[in-house]
C-alpha cells in the first residue's frame, strides 16, 4: 500500500496478491450425507437423501488458486476522484456450480482465471450541510473472458454504473 498526499487531494495505491491451498478433502469421499429424523420420509431409502440440496463438495488435493489486485485512486482539486483497479483470480471448477446445483459430490479442480479490469470518475457536489456530502459518477468494467467461460457470458463481457455518493459524518473524506 502506498499514500501520497500533495496540493488539494492525495494518491493511494494498493498491490495485492493472495494464495490458496485447497485441503484434501473437505468431506469424506463415498461417505452419504444423512437427513435428519425430522426430514426423512417414510421409505426407508428416504434416510440415503442428502441432508441439504448441496452438499460439501470434495476438493481433489492439493489445489493451487492465486489471486491479483492493483488498484490506484486518485483526489485532485478538493473534488475530483479518478480510480484504476486490475483483478486476476484463480477459480475452480465450482465456478459452475450454481449451474448443476443438486449434484452430491463436486471434485473442485482448477477451471479458469477471471480478469476484470475498471476504470472510474466521480465529482463531489458542493455541500449543501457540513455534515453530509454529495458525489456523482461512473465506472466501466470489462472482463477477460476465459474460453470455457464464453459461452455463459460472452467472449468481452462489460458493465457499466452511474451513481450518486452519500457521505454522512463530521470527517467526510
Amino acid at each position: 500500500m502506498y499514500v501520497r498526499p500533495f496540493a488539494r487531494g492525495h494518491w493511494a495505491t494498493t498491490a495485492l496478491w493472495g494464495r490458496n491451498t485447497d485441503l484434501s478433502y473437505t468431506q469424506p469421499p463415498n461417505i452419504p450425507v444423512l437427513a435428519p429424523a425430522a426430514v426423512r420420509g417414510t421409505h426407508p431409502l428416504s434416510i440415503y437423501r442428502p441432508a441439504h440440496v448441496v452438499s460439501v463438495p470434495t476438493r481433489v488435493p492439493p489445489e493451487i488458486y492465486n489471486s491479483y489486485l492493483l488498484e490506484s485512486t486518485a483526489l485532485f482539486k478538493d473534488r475530483n476522484w479518478v480510480w484504476g483497479r486490475v483483478e486476476s483470480a484463480d477459480r475452480d471448477s465450482l465456478l459452475l456450480f450454481k449451474m448443476a446445483p443438486f449434484v452430491l459430490y463436486a471434485s473442485e479442480t482448477h477451471f479458469t482465471r477471471v480478469q476484470a479490469f475498471t476504470g472510474g470518475y466521480e465529482r463531489e457536489l458542493p455541500r449543501l450541510a457540513s455534515w453530509a456530502s454529495l458525489g456523482i459518477g461512473a465506472q466501466f468494467t470489462a472482463y477477460n473472458s476465459s474460453k470455457p467461460l464464453a459461452p455463459i457470458y460472452g467472449a468481452h463481457p462489460i458493465g457499466a454504473q452511474l451513481f450518486l455518493r452519500v457521505r454522512i459524518g463530521q470527517d467526510l473524506r
